[in-house]
C-alpha cells in the first residue's frame, strides 16, 4: 500500500514534467558577426550568415551584425511542412541596432549568371530584411523551387553596383516573381 501512496506522489510529477518538456521551444535570436566570434557578447553566434540560416527553425530570428559578408546565402527547404503559417516565419534581418546600409551581401560579382547575393529555394514563410546587397552578379536574388515557394519576403533592401556591362544586363536586377512580397 504504501509503494500504490507513492507511485500516486510520483505519477503527477512526471506528467507534469513531461508536459513541460514535450513544449515547443520559443523562437531564438541566432547572431551573425564574420569577425567577431562572440558576436558582441551574443549567443548563439555563428561566423557567416548561411551557417545561421542553416540552423535556423521556425519562429527564429537571424540577426545579422554590421560588416561586409562576401558570400551567396541559400535559403532552402525552410517551414516546408503542411500547416505552415505566420509564426513560423524566420526572419532574417540586419541588426536594428546598426547603421542603414552597414550589413552588406556581395554574392558572387564575378559571374555573369547563378551570382545571386540571396536564392529563395523550396521554402515558406521568409522574410529578408534591411540588408544592403552589392556588387552581386546576375541575378541579385533568385527564387527557385515554382510552387514550393510560398509568402516569403524581401523589405527594404538597398541594390548597390550591380549589372556588369559584359553581362548585357540593362535592366535592374530586383526580385518580380509574385511569391515575393515587396518585390
Amino acid at each position: 500500500m504504501r509503494h500504490a501512496a507513492w507511485l500516486l506522489g510520483i505519477l503527477p510529477a512526471g506528467i507534469l514534467f513531461a508536459t513541460i518538456s514535450s513544449a515547443p521551444e520559443p523562437p531564438r535570436t541566432l547572431h551573425v558577426n564574420r569577425e567577431d566570434p562572440t558576436c558582441r557578447g551574443q549567443a548563439p553566434c555563428y561566423p557567416t550568415i548561411q551557417a545561421a540560416v542553416d540552423a535556423a527553425e521556425p519562429g527564429d530570428t537571424v540577426r545579422i551584425q554590421a560588416g561586409a559578408y562576401p558570400e551567396q546565402v541559400s535559403i532552402r527547404g525552410k517551414n516546408v511542412f503542411a500547416d505552415a503559417g505566420e509564426p513560423d516565419r524566420i526572419l532574417i534581418e540586419a541588426d536594428p541596432a546598426a547603421a542603414a546600409g552597414s550589413v552588406v551581401i556581395t554574392g558572387a560579382s564575378a559571374q555573369c549568371s547563378d551570382g545571386f547575393a540571396v536564392r529563395f529555394q523550396e521554402s515558406k514563410f521568409v522574410t529578408l530584411r534591411g540588408v544592403a546587397i552589392a556588387s552581386a552578379g546576375d541575378p541579385v536574388t533568385a527564387l527557385l523551387g515554382g510552387d514550393q515557394n510560398e509568402a516569403n519576403h524581401i523589405e527594404r533592401i538597398r541594390l548597390v553596383g550591380h549589372g556588369r556591362p559584359e553581362c548585357n544586363r540593362g535592366a535592374p536586377p530586383t526580385p518580380r516573381d509574385p511569391k515575393l512580397r515587396g518585390s
